[in-house]
């Protein structure tokens, strides 16, 4: 049953008192309508940005970056800065519990050492956002020493350059997924003809076992039996100074035996 019918007039327009109260119940229900449409917009947009299953962050410190994933795939990847090995950036999965634009920032035990909290501005250590985590004491923010991005110059925290941090605080709200990970081999590409591995450095020195991480990433990929195992070990025999990609070494014999089924082929 329609509400209402014909053109929409401004109220002061209508030829009579009826048509005026007409038009104008008309054009409070079109009001109503709209908001609760720009709500439920909203409502649904905040909900994607917060369900588990649709957006994630994802922090490797080996290969120092941070990537945003929606829906099973990377949208959006960053450089970060990490905790130092003095002071390292803990691995596990948290979430976000806050999100704070021009935030002040509190010196480690600011008050027993006498020192002031430093205000929004330049000098802010923490740059112009502060995404707060549920580890408590440990977030992900700005910074303003933009050339310690790429590097292991924090506390503990994880820092992106400003225009970075403001990005991230856009896409992610309370209660967003984030796992931190020590992967220092990863999967780059599945395009023919084979596979490309990723190998990063081992940055806290955790002395982890390339060859099993590799493994690990290629069994199920079904192709383990056809990788050259022993041109594999010598790649990654030592750990690289910096990130390094390659193509997974692929044993003669498997290319040999393609090549002749691709001959045979009718």
């Amino acid at each position: 049953m329609a509400i209402c019918t014909g053109s929409w007039l401004p109220p002061w327009e209508g030829d009579s008192m009826h048509e005026r109260r007409k038009q104008t119940v008309c054009f409070g229900l079109w009001v109503f309508i709209v908001i609760l449409a720009w709500g439920i917009a909203m409502d649904q947009q905040a909900s994607a940005h917060s369900h588990p299953g649709q957006t994630r962050v994802v922090i490797n410190l080996p290969s120092l970056t941070l990537r945003v994933y929606q829906h099973g795939q990377v949208v959006e990847e960053y450089p970060v800065a990490v905790g130092t090995r003095a002071t390292p950036t803990p691995v596990g999965e948290t979430r976000v519990k806050n999100r704070v634009t021009d935030p002040v920032y509190y010196p480690i035990n600011w008050g027993e050492k006498d020192l002031d909290p430093i205000p929004p501005g330049p000098d802010n250590p923490v740059g112009t956002v502060w995404i707060g985590l549920e580890w408590p004491g440990y977030g992900i923010h700005g910074t303003n020493n933009p050339n310690s991005i790429g590097t292991l110059a924090s506390d503990g925290c994880i820092r992106m350059h400003n225009k970075d941090a403001e990005a991230l605080h856009d896409i992610v709200a309370i209660g967003t997924p984030v796992e931190i990970t020590y992967e220092v081999v990863e999967l780059v590409s599945m395009a023919d003809p084979w596979p490309s591995l990723k190998i990063h450095p081992d940055v806290y020195n955790e002395d982890p076992d390339y060859i099993e991480a590799a493994a690990n990433i290629l069994q199920p990929l079904g192709i383990w039996d056809a990788v050259d195992r022993d041109r594999l070990e010598r790649q990654l025999e030592s750990p690289p100074d910096d990130t390094e990609s390659f193509t997974v070494p692929r044993n003669e014999r498997s290319v040999t035996g393609s090549k002749d089924a691709s001959r045979m082929a009718p």
